[in-house]
């Protein structure tokens, strides 16, 4: 919806990315630095850090940066694909990896 217009981002990750500036009113302005805890008093650097480290950087990305592929990571990466020789003669490209099953659907297929 947002390539669509009409909507204003406002990205709050836990961590900050990046220096951004904000625009408040009254025409004052406040600029977050790189690395600032969002709210230090309820999730303090070292909480965020546990965070992490327990849920993992894909997790922990999406839940709390908003950013559900985390900085210089992917979840795909160009060395895991394959050229099919045939395909790549002809200038096409044909790419095929199998989907993960929602965990319902295991736990469902262990415990009938």
């Amino acid at each position: 919806m947002h390539e669509q217009g009409g909507f204003d981002v406002l990205n709050l990750p836990a961590i900050a990315q990046r220096d951004e500036k904000f625009e408040l009113d009254d025409c004052r302005t406040y600029t977050r630095r790189k690395g600032e805890i969002l709210h230090a008093d309820r999730e303090p650097a070292y909480v965020l850090a546990n965070l992490k480290r327990t849920m993992g950087p894909i997790a922990f990305s999406t839940q709390y940066q908003q950013a559900p592929i985390p900085p210089g990571g992917t979840y795909i990466k160009r060395e895991w694909l394959l050229q099919s020789g045939h395909a790549a003669d002809r200038g096409l490209a044909h790419q095929s990896w199998p989907h993960p099953e929602p965990a319902r659907a295991i736990n469902q297929r262990n415990h009938a």
